[in-house]
């Protein structure tokens, strides 16, 4: 759009360029030769800008999973991770190359003590995830022992912070 179909290296005055309006809605541009015909005046219409974020896109959202009443389990955990640190299935959520699970503050690798969420008559866990990032997640149920009695099928979701504004 900057050289407002005049091509690159046309440029014969050095000035050409795009000016939006006030409102954002519509750009106006000079070009000195377009084609190397002539000179002339466009006005495009731009895209509605993105949203406003609700700041921050360093914290964590919470992903509220709902996981139903088993016979036999006690709590439930979710281990999750990223496609970014490896593969999915192997639910790293940071470059360190060790699954994660919900079973910490805000999470727990899997080689550290857990504290897994009590689950008896069903329960809702949730995953801290990054922003804007999809996430891939396991359920993992869990019996009086901390064996794993149960484990879902791999499920995937992208975490939207709070927008705000219009």
């Amino acid at each position: 759009l900057g050289f407002a179909f005049g091509g690159w290296a046309r440029n014969l005055d050095g000035f050409q360029n795009m000016r939006a309006t006030p409102d954002g809605s519509w750009a106006i541009a000079w070009t000195g030769w377009v084609d190397g015909v002539s000179p002339a005046m466009f006005a495009v219409k731009l895209p509605k800008w993105p949203r406003k974020t609700s700041g921050n896109l360093g914290q964590f959202v919470p992903i509220p999973v709902p996981v139903a009443a088993q016979t036999g389990m006690a709590a439930a955990r979710i281990r999750f991770g990223y496609a970014e640190n490896g593969p999915p299935g192997s639910f790293y959520c940071t470059t360190r190359q060790e699954a994660c699970t919900t079973s910490g503050t805000p999470f727990a690798f899997a080689s550290e003590s857990q504290s897994d969420t009590p689950c008896t008559s069903g329960c809702t866990v949730n995953i801290p995830a990054i922003p804007r990032r999809v996430v891939y997640y396991e359920i993992d149920g869990v019996d009086g022992s901390g064996n794993v009695m149960s484990r879902s099928q791999m499920q995937v979701d992208v975490p939207i912070e709070q927008l705000q504004g219009p």
